[in-house]
């Protein structure tokens, strides 16, 4: 009977598998990729978002609902009408409108924004996401990590731009790491530390899975499983913990020559997934379920068991050996029994 010890630890092993595993489940894998580039057996999937419900998962996601006009160029206000969840995936809306925001600034155009909430804030890992930007010229389409809902310690305000591309350049984005001014509610960039720009395909007509790896020394970029840049992060820089970032924006740089293509509005940047991966950790982890809204369902994060998951798991076996030992013995445990017969 001890037999059965071993191989109910390994069938508890292997279903712990299936359960990270499950080839059913929506949870998106690494992008493939060479596992020397990606270091695949390092991590363990922390957050995920595969948007399957009928709207956005109001526990982990916060909408942005601007009053206030932001952009470098054109005039922008972030609207929750902009931010749509439909056949699995999230729709990021762009719109031409007329409207005035609370400082009598005109704003013509609407767009997409939302960040992880501050318990989703994330201090390096692997970060993906499978995104489409939109054809319509003008706009500009981003993944990034930054602090923007927490606390924050202004003085280690940095800001990673996995992905921003701009329309009238669909086979071009851009990957930087930004340091802001030291200031509280710091809104001055200074250069930045380091910036790429990859090409990587039509981002307009197809899907691309862009991530990056987050570590205290180097970001590595990828597209599409493939490493297309690495940026040395200078030493004793100090990371806040940031949230993740998904995000559209009328923006053209140069309107006289590339304007803001208001014909193919409203336009719309999709994204299928997002997943973020952390250095592995000795627990078993569970899906969360999802938001009481109709969020996402299946779960945006991960939960953590823990020690006591595993230890209750073996108190159980330990348990039904016991009493399983106990009645092919005869009421009596085999190794007692004997020291019975010897007495």
């Amino acid at each position: 009977m001890w037999v059965v010890l071993p191989l109910l630890l390994i069938s508890f092993a292997h279903l712990h598998t299936l359960i990270l595993s499950d080839p059913t489940s929506s949870i998106p894998q690494f992008p493939q990729a060479n596992e020397t580039l990606i270091p695949i057996n390092k991590y363990e999937l922390v957050f995920w978002d595969d948007f399957n419900g009928s709207a956005i998962d109001s526990s982990c996601w916060t909408v942005q609902n601007q009053t206030k006009a932001y952009g470098p160029v054109q005039a922008n206000l972030a609207k929750p009408e902009n931010v749509l969840v439909k056949d699995g995936l999230l729709h990021l809306i762009n719109r031409r409108v007329n409207l005035v925001d609370i400082n009598g600034i005109a704003v013509n155009y609407t767009c997409g924004r939302i960040n992880t909430k501050p318990n989703y804030r994330f201090k390096y890992g692997f970060f993906a996401a499978r995104i489409r930007s939109t054809t319509a010229s003008g706009w500009h389409t981003s993944f990034w990590l930054r602090n923007v809902e927490g606390a924050i310690a202004p003085s280690n305000d940095e800001e990673i731009d996995i992905v921003e591309t701009d329309s009238v350049s669909p086979l071009r984005y851009s990957s930087t790491l930004w340091k802001w001014k030291p200031a509280a509610n710091a809104t001055t960039l200074t250069t930045p530390v380091f910036t790429h720009d990859t090409t990587c395909g039509d981002l307009t007509q197809e899907y691309h899975v862009l991530a990056c790896e987050w570590t205290e020394s180097v970001i590595n970029f990828y597209c599409n499983g493939n490493l297309v840049y690495r940026g040395v992060v200078p030493t004793n820089t100090q990371f806040n913990p940031a949230n993740v970032l998904l995000t559209t924006l009328a923006l053209s740089w140069n309107p006289s020559v590339h304007p803001i293509d208001e014909m193919a509005l409203p336009g719309e940047s999709v994204v299928d997934w997002v997943a973020v991966y952390q250095v592995r950790r000795r627990v078993v982890s569970a899906v969360v379920e999802g938001g009481e809204d109709g969020g996402s369902g299946g779960g945006s994060g991960l939960a953590v068991l823990g020690m006591f998951g595993i230890v209750a798991v073996v108190v159980v076996i330990v348990i039904f050996l016991i009493v399983v030992i106990r009645v092919r013995g005869g009421g009596q445990f085999p190794f007692l029994k004997g020291r019975e017969e010897i007495v």
